[in-house]
């Protein structure tokens, strides 16, 4: 294998698979990246954890086609520190050192034979198959990933359920501690039946990732029974999906609630943000207190000590005492597209909804803690 490329276009490809390589050393070849050079002057590279992978293609110049596997960390060290200029890889099949050269520059590099790579992108079967553009697919993962459940656990809420019809798109995720939704318009007239799928958090956090660099305006959606498959122009990846009955989240969002307020978002972050300094680490509660036009804020730890702030607010609902873990709160109104946020309240232990006052398909409910005085209280 012998093949020329500019630094720039293989920097930005190695930085597309290079997350998924694993690092976690049960299978060492699962953290080297799959090269394969073609006679069509193009390369190929492939990265997998077994879970998910991803490939993309680059134009490059082939003298010699071929295939093998090279760590994916010190591939990416070796190029990132090379000149802007044309990088030069031969393979020597023999001892399966790969030398790298640049100018005057020069790496040999043990790499590991592709026989022994796993075999990925196959065994699609029953597939369905549609396009929508990026855009919307990626705010979408934005405005919900953050409520799912550690990826650790391969539960079924360590995903984001997806419903795709003919004139939406939604999507939401729940920990069991706070649950985020969002519906948003898109145009799929060959969707004939609503399609809904279960996508790992991880794979979503990748996507995104990757389209960032890439900027891609359309995916293209391949879903099977167990596999589901995201192709653009300069990318594919793929996944497992989730299987598993997805809690009942829309019966779960009340229509309306008793008590409400209208904060703007900029000082409702900037106040929870300062506050947030005395917070406790185990805990990260916040405690709040509803009062007419104004929001009242308490963080207190034993070991030193507490901070106060207060805000104005529409708000004639009647006071009200409630404690949040203020990292869901942040994580839900940042992403909200909108000068002011409705919060919806209904008692000091139900929970409350966050919603950007511009779009009311896209809400954030988030359950309270309980605190000490509660449980006296009772």
């Amino acid at each position: 294998m012998k093949f020329t490329i500019d630094k720039s276009y293989l920097l930005n490809r190695l930085k597309v698979v290079e997350k998924i390589a694993s690092l976690r050393g049960i299978n060492p070849i699962l953290s080297n990246i799959l090269i394969e050079a073609s006679e069509d002057n193009r390369i190929k590279l492939t990265s997998t954890d077994m879970d998910m992978s991803i490939e993309t293609t680059q134009v490059a110049s082939v003298e010699e086609s071929g295939s093998t596997t090279m760590g994916a960390k010190k591939l990416i060290e070796i190029v990132n520190k090379l000149p802007e200029k044309p990088i030069l890889f031969e393979l020597n099949t023999s001892t399966q050192i790969m030398e790298i050269s640049c100018g005057s520059t020069k790496y040999e590099v043990i790499s590991m034979e592709s026989g022994d790579f796993p075999k990925v992108f196959r065994d699609l079967y029953e597939v369905k198959e549609i396009e929508i553009e990026t855009e919307p697919f990626i705010k979408g993962i934005t405005h919900t990933v953050f409520a799912c459940a550690s990826p650790e656990s391969r539960n079924v809420i360590s995903g984001v359920i997806i419903k795709v019809r003919k004139d939406n798109i939604e999507m939401a995720a729940t920990d069991g501690n706070r649950l985020a939704r969002i519906i948003q318009p898109i145009s799929e007239k060959e969707i004939e039946q609503e399609l809904t799928i279960i996508i790992p958090s991880k794979a979503l956090n990748e996507f995104s990732r990757v389209c960032q660099l890439t900027e891609d305006k359309k995916v293209t959606i391949i879903i099977s029974k167990v596999k589901v498959l995201f192709k653009t122009e300069n990318f594919v990846l793929e996944s497992q999906l989730l299987d598993g009955d997805f809690p009942p989240y829309n019966q779960l969002i009340p229509k309306s609630f008793p008590k409400n307020v209208i904060v703007n978002r900029e000082e409702f972050l900037n106040a929870l943000d300062r506050v947030s300094t005395m917070v406790s680490d185990r805990t990260s509660i916040i405690e709040f207190s509803f009062i007419y036009n104004k929001i009242k804020m308490l963080a207190q730890t034993p070991e030193e000590g507490k901070s106060s702030d207060e805000i104005d607010v529409q708000y004639q609902d009647g006071d009200l005492d409630i404690a949040f873990n203020y990292k869901y709160i942040i994580e839900s109104v940042k992403n909200m597209d909108s000068e002011n946020i409705q919060i919806g309240l209904n008692g000091s232990l139900s929970a409350t909804m966050f919603t950007p006052i511009n779009e009311e398909n896209y809400v954030c409910l988030i359950m309270p803690v309980q605190l000490k005085e509660d449980i006296n209280k009772e």
